[in-house]
């Protein structure tokens, strides 16, 4: 496994676009690195307007988000850009809440059902990012939706952040259980550390120590990592 040192500044600028899907469209033909999917441009966060789901209504809706994140995947496919695939714990639609609940298990099948689209239209230059305020969820999460990519015989990079984990010193420690537990897995790719206060630069030297340990993780062949 390789562990990559990144901060993801300008590669979400998708993240700063979730109310204009065509502006995210658009961002795909200029943006040097990642843009950021963000669900809630396609898939709206829970409303609890229905709570109750046909078969027949959930591949309906399934068919909708389709429609509209097509384009954007034929857009980031024809220009080379690369994608951030990121299922928010606090943002799950009805559709998910309903079938699933507020869990990673939701939050797993969330990412999947937008990673099985782009798939469909095979385009793989796409990374997972399991959002969670809680690392406890988080590190499920990710745990999760790697044994459920070992059974689809996929294999993406994992993006890993306690999203919102804290002001200052808070912040720090809860990214540092959450990143730091899932790093001696042998799991993950890149890692960010967010803080709701600090200057982003303040996020550079705990990122590059978690970064580090993942490396020695590495060395060592501790926990499951890849060849």
């Amino acid at each position: 496994m390789i562990f990559r040192y990144m901060t993801f500044y300008g590669e979400f600028l998708g993240e700063f676009l979730q109310s204009e899907y065509e502006q995210l469209k658009e961002t795909a033909t200029w943006a040097q690195g990642m843009i950021g999917c963000v669900f809630s441009v396609s898939d709206r966060r829970a409303e609890f307007e229905q709570l109750e789901y046909t078969d027949d209504d959930y591949q309906k809706e399934l068919e909708d988000i389709e429609k509209v994140f097509v384009p954007l995947v034929e857009k980031c496919k024809k220009y080379g850009r690369a994608m951030g695939i990121g299922t928010n714990h606090g943002s799950l639609s009805d559709r998910i809440m309903s079938y699933f609940g507020d869990s990673p298990r939701g939050m797993v099948e969330s990412a999947f059902e937008f990673a099985r689209i782009c798939r469909k239209l095979d385009f793989h230059n796409f990374v997972f990012s399991m959002k969670a305020s809680n690392p406890v969820i988080m590190v499920q999460a990710y745990r999760l939706l790697v044994a459920e990519m070992y059974v689809q015989g996929w294999d993406y990079p994992l993006h890993l952040g306690v999203t919102e984990a804290g002001e200052g010193e808070d912040g720090r420690m809860k990214s540092a259980i959450g990143i730091g537990t899932l790093l001696q897995d042998g799991l993950g790719d890149t890692v960010r550390v967010y803080s709701l206060t600090e200057p982003s630069e303040e996020e550079i030297d705990p990122c590059r120590k978690l970064a580090n340990l993942g490396m020695k993780a590495s060395q060592i062949l501790q926990g499951v990592v890849s060849p």
